[in-house]
């Protein structure tokens, strides 16, 4: 089985990012919205904040408690969206319960909308181009469509994400995407569903390809020999469990794989908004 990591796909792609960024005459600007002490948004909204400062983009981070009332987040959207200054808003998800994701994120202006979670966005999700960018590799390496005219995908996500990724999938291959309603015969699995060991072995074929989209925080304990200590932290898994491994023929990891793509694909979102 072979891991395949997006984090090397996405440094590639990131130096031609790079070159246009520098003959842009006006910075592009994100403005990211982060509700809660959720480790995981906290994680990839740093990383976010990390790359566009490696980038020479602007950034600028608004940080609300978890019980904060959802006026509050609607309004301050709607003061970005008249700022001229600012190219794109993202809301970190997920949000604390009490917040009607939707509706908040239905008062991002459309043309500012560089996540693509509006049905009527002017961008394509950057999750979503992720895992077209790594399924097209996968494919390639597998010298998948040599043998075959098209192949299936079993999609464990959510009916949102399931219908903009089926959309993206037909637009990208060409009608050569197949949707499978038995998922123990799918070539491909797509799995987003934020549930720890969730996809397990008996679920795939032997041979079939696995885009773990999940997020999961999970506690650990490190051992600390030197004077005995244990050591608790938060680290993030995906959705799939270990016995995948033994069947899958590529696999993307959580961290790694997904995630450094989804991050070049909404900063390429940000500077084509300029």
């Amino acid at each position: 089985m072979k891991i395949l990591y997006g984090k090397k796909i996405a440094d590639e792609k990131i130096k031609a990012l790079k070159e246009r960024i520098k003959n842009l005459s006006q910075k592009p600007f994100l403005a990211v919205i982060l509700v809660g002490n959720d480790f995981s948004s906290k994680f990839y909204v740093s990383i976010k904040e990390k790359k566009a400062r490696e980038l020479g983009l602007g950034f600028k981070k608004f940080i609300f408690k978890e019980a904060v009332m959802q006026e509050r987040i609607v309004y301050l959207i709607k003061k970005l969206n008249k700022d001229k200054n600012i190219s794109g808003i993202l809301v970190q998800l997920p949000l604390p319960e009490h917040l009607n994701t939707a509706r908040i994120i239905k008062n991002i202006a459309p043309e500012k909308d560089v996540d693509g979670l509006r049905e009527d966005s002017k961008f394509t999700s950057p999750t979503i181009q992720a895992v077209i960018d790594l399924l097209r590799v996968a494919l390639s390496e597998a010298n998948f469509l040599k043998v075959k005219k098209s192949f299936t995908i079993a999609f464990f996500t959510g009916k949102h994400f399931k219908k903009k990724l089926i959309k993206s999938l037909d637009e990208n291959f060409k009608g050569l995407a197949l949707e499978s309603k038995n998922s123990i015969n799918a070539d491909v699995i797509v799995v987003a569903k934020g549930q720890i060991n969730f996809l397990k072995a008996d679920m795939i074929k032997k041979g079939a390809i696995v885009i773990d989209v999940g997020i999961n925080t999970v506690k650990s304990v490190y051992n600390n020999l030197a004077n005995q200590d244990k050591i608790s932290f938060d680290k993030i898994i995906g959705d799939s469990d270990k016995s995948v491994q033994e069947k899958a023929s590529i696999l993307t990891p959580v961290p790694g794989g997904v995630g450094p793509l989804t991050i070049f694909n909404l900063f390429q979102n940000l500077i084509n908004n300029k």
